[in-house]
């Protein structure tokens, strides 16, 4: 008998949800409208993305005025440049690795700081030019493409974040 109840505390454990189960979205991962996000954040459209297809274009995020109304580290407050309202929480970055699966870390600028974030990006917008990679802070970068292939660039921050 002494053995069950030393086994079960193991047999509940592993009997836990799988995390690519879990029915909860962490904070600034990409989601779809009607998903249930956590930190008491909720599904949004972002404004600031670099995606093709609105559709990929949420996050769970939140509402802020400042940094530190947003959940999580090195978390940002930021509205697109140029809008009065509108401010949501995205996650700070260094460099893309530090994003969720379908994000990217772009650079967006606030007053003279230049601020990484990881903004929803599926990997298909492309640049002809600098001013195509507004409003962020980025360059139009073109691989060297040869002759009879296509010159359409990636928009980069000067770091290669």
């Amino acid at each position: 008998m002494r053995r069950i109840w030393l086994a079960a505390p193991l047999l509940v454990a592993t009997l836990g949800c799988d995390p690519a189960e879990d029915p909860v979205r962490p904070s600034y991962d990409p989601c779809a409208p009607g998903a249930t996000c956590g930190l008491a954040t909720r599904c949004a459209a972002v404004p600031l993305r670099r995606t093709t297809a609105d559709a990929a274009a949420a996050l769970c995020t939140l509402e802020c005025q400042a940094d530190g109304d947003c959940p999580g580290f090195d978390a940002r407050c930021l509205s697109p440049p140029g809008a009065d309202a509108g401010a949501l929480c995205y996650r700070g970055c260094a460099t893309s690795l530090d994003c969720r699966d379908g994000t990217a870390c772009h650079a967006l600028r606030r007053g003279a700081e230049r601020l990484p974030v990881c903004v929803p990006d599926d990997g298909r917008f492309r640049c002809a030019r600098d001013e195509d990679c507004a409003p962020f802070d980025e360059a139009c970068v073109f691989p060297d493409a040869g002759a009879g292939r296509d010159a359409s660039g990636a928009c980069r921050a000067g770091d290669g974040g």
